[in-house]
């Protein structure tokens, strides 16, 4: 009985300090829920989310692993399926430990969602002008998103640039799972994770709240007066009817994913994805780390990750969603944090 219970908190104990930034969230958030009442306390918001994301992973692999044995041309292939398919079982600590954390992630994702949520009630939108300005400043009078829109010119670019925009989403979940299970690397397995929850706390949340802005495709409506970005929007839009009368497999999504944040905002609607934040770009922050993190393993993979950051960066702003400043606030951020953790990580072990 003591060998069970001490096998099964061993994964645990090694993960002890990704735990304790769960807890850290969590405490957070109960802080501002205590001193703000329009703070939404729910972390279970992407329970439902995560279970099904894990269920829907499970079984995705599991056929891709199969036809890749058949594909192979495994003499027995169901043998060597049915071989890594008592892999959780057999090593059941480590599966319970990857549940356990799942539910940590899930909790720290609905901490920075209820957080993001709420930013406009805590610290009202006011640093839009001064990252216009400051845009205007790096770029020599020239507004950065009409150098995007000059080299990606076509309605057929930007609908591309929006779907790379778009499956950020299912890369960062890969990129999350497969660090997760990646038990026999424990120092870079480490020091990704512990990377990741920190961004969404600190880069999402903390600074989020520090530099309050609403970004380029809600400035008029969030300051009420006509913005420097409405010749942006038209721009977005024309190609958007272009691309749907073409009938593009392509479009550009996020004009309609910015009319629902809206009116969710202006509603009082949460839920998950909800929210809006400019000030640092999370999709940035995100894929500057896969970018490092893949890079730090392999060097030829890096490469085609940083360029697809690179892209991401160029999509924030050519979609209106952010100011170049919350990239390069988002890379700085990200970067300091990677190289804390690493320092850390690697004093301790």
């Amino acid at each position: 009985m003591k060998f069970i219970i001490k096998s099964a908190f061993t994964p645990i104990q090694r993960d002890l300090m990704l735990y304790m930034i769960a807890l850290t969230a969590v405490s957070y958030q109960l802080i501002l829920y205590i001193n703000f009442e329009k703070i939404n306390l729910d972390l279970s918001l992407y329970r439902n989310s995560f279970i099904f994301g894990l269920i829907s992973t499970f079984f995705l692999s599991s056929i891709f692993m199969y036809l890749y044995l058949i594909i192979k041309k495994e003499r027995r292939p169901l043998k060597i399926y049915l071989g890594y398919s008592i892999i959780p079982i057999k090593h059941w600590n480590e599966s319970l430990n990857f549940i356990l954390l799942s539910v940590a992630v899930s909790i720290i994702f609905s901490v920075y969602t209820s957080v993001k949520y709420s930013i406009p009630d805590i610290v009202p939108f006011y640093l839009d002008p001064y990252l216009i300005e400051f845009d205007n400043f790096l770029f020599f009078g020239t507004p950065p998103w009409k150098i995007t829109h000059y080299i990606f010119s076509t309605p057929i670019a930007t609908g591309f640039i929006n779907f790379l925009y778009n499956i950020w989403f299912f890369i960062i979940w890969i990129f999350l799972i497969s660090f997760m299970c990646c038990v026999k690397h424990s120092q870079i397995r480490k020091q990704v994770i512990l990377s990741f929850l920190l961004c969404w706390i600190i880069n999402g949340n903390l600074a989020a709240l520090l530099f309050s802005s609403a970004g380029p495709c809600f400035y008029s409506l969030a300051y009420g007066v006509e913005g420097p970005y409405t010749e942006l929007m038209a721009i977005l839009n024309q190609q958007n009817s272009f691309l749907l009368e073409q009938g593009s497999v392509f479009s550009v999504w996020a004009l309609s994913l910015q009319d629902l944040l809206w009116q969710s905002y202006v509603n009082r609607v949460d839920g998950i994805g909800k929210g809006i934040s400019a000030l640092p770009s999370m999709h940035v922050s995100m894929t500057c780390l896969i970018a490092i993190s893949i890079y730090s393993l392999n060097k030829k993979w890096g490469i085609l990750a940083w360029i697809y950051a690179l892209l991401i960066i160029i999509g924030s702003i050519h979609l209106a969603w952010h100011y170049a400043a919350d990239g390069i606030v988002a890379i700085l951020l990200t970067l300091t944090i990677w190289f804390s953790v690493k320092k850390l990580t690697t004093r301790k072990d």
